[in-house]
C-alpha cells in the first residue's frame, strides 16, 4: 500500500464515522422531540415507545389492532395498539391509544 492509499482509506473511514454520528444525533433529537410531544399531549412514556431510529426515505407500515374494550360512564372505549414497522418488519414505534366514538344521530 502506498501512503496515498492509506490516506484515502483514512478519509473514507472518517467520512463514514461522521455520517454515522450525524444519524445517531438526528435519531436522538427526533426521539426526544417525540417524547416531548407525547408529554405535551398528555401521553405517558408507557403509552409511547420509540424502539429504534428510522432513516429518511424508509418505507413504513402502520398496523392497528384493538387490544381491549371497556365501558365507562355509559360510553364504550377501545384500547388500540399502533405499531410502525420498517420494510424488514422491525418495529420502530409502538403506541397505545384510548379511543371512544360517539354515535351519529340520524334524522
Amino acid at each position: 500500500m502506498t501512503q496515498f492509499d492509506d490516506r484515502e482509506r483514512a478519509f473514507e473511514t472518517k467520512f463514514a464515522h461522521d455520517e454515522e454520528m450525524k444519524f445517531r444525533i438526528t435519531a436522538r433529537r427526533n426521539r426526544l422531540l417525540g417524547e416531548w410531544a407525547a408529554r405535551q399531549m398528555g401521553l405517558s412514556e408507557a403509552e409511547t415507545e420509540f424502539l429504534r431510529p428510522v432513516r429518511v426515505g424508509t418505507k413504513l407500515r402502520v398496523t392497528w389492532r384493538v387490544t381491549k374494550e371497556y365501558e365507562k360512564r355509559g360510553r364504550r372505549y377501545y384500547v388500540m395498539l399502533a405499531e410502525i414497522a420498517d420494510e424488514d418488519g422491525a418495529v420502530a414505534l409502538r403506541r397505545h391509544l384510548h379511543l371512544t366514538f360517539t354515535e351519529q344521530k340520524s334524522g
